[in-house]
């Protein structure tokens, strides 16, 4: 389990993990990843934290 501040070091993590496995044969690391709501969204106010966020991104799918 690891958990990332930024996406940058997400990818860095995953991307390891894929090498490790290339080397590994049969004994592979399982890895399931997950990326914050607003780490996926493309629109402008992704940048908000919290409730402001939460908000806004209900808002526009509702729109």
């Amino acid at each position: 389990m690891f958990l990332t501040p930024r996406q940058s070091q997400h990818r860095i993590v995953v991307d390891t993990v894929r090498r490790i496995n290339e080397l590994r044969g049969e004994q592979k690391i399982t890895l399931v990843d997950m990326i914050g709501q607003s780490g996926m969204c493309v629109e402008p106010f992704a940048g908000n934290r919290g409730a402001s966020f939460s908000l806004m991104c209900s808002k526009h799918r509702q729109e």
